[in-house]
């Protein structure tokens, strides 16, 4: 009987899931960045003076939501229920800051799209 093992490959990564890798990154960011620009009211995609900004300007959205993301999970991930009250305050004061440069950052990639 002979070996019914598949021949593993040796140096180098598989192609195809490497591809896969390198296209779903970015179609994931673009999917995220249409989401949020959907739920704005298509600002970027209405006030877009070309392809290549709206492009440019979702993508940048989306990398900026998942920034944002990991950003504030490390923030919230910092914060304890027995700390002490000034230490709770700063972290809420951190995430407060980080949604309001957030949401300038949003401004201003919709203004350099438009």
């Amino acid at each position: 009987m002979g070996d019914d093992r598949a021949p593993t490959r040796v140096g180098g990564p598989e192609r195809p899931r490497f591809w896969r890798f390198i296209v779903g990154i970015p179609l994931f960011v673009l999917a995220l960045g249409l989401g949020l620009d959907a739920c704005e009211g298509f600002p970027l995609s209405r006030g877009a003076t070309s392809v290549s900004k709206w492009l440019l300007g979702v993508l940048g959205l989306g990398a900026l939501y998942l920034l944002g993301e990991g950003a504030g999970e490390w923030i919230s991930s910092k914060d304890s229920v027995t700390d002490p009250l000034w230490k709770r305050f700063l972290h809420l004061l951190a995430l407060l800051a980080l949604i309001g440069a957030f949401v300038a950052i949003v401004w201003l990639v919709q203004g350099l799209v438009q």
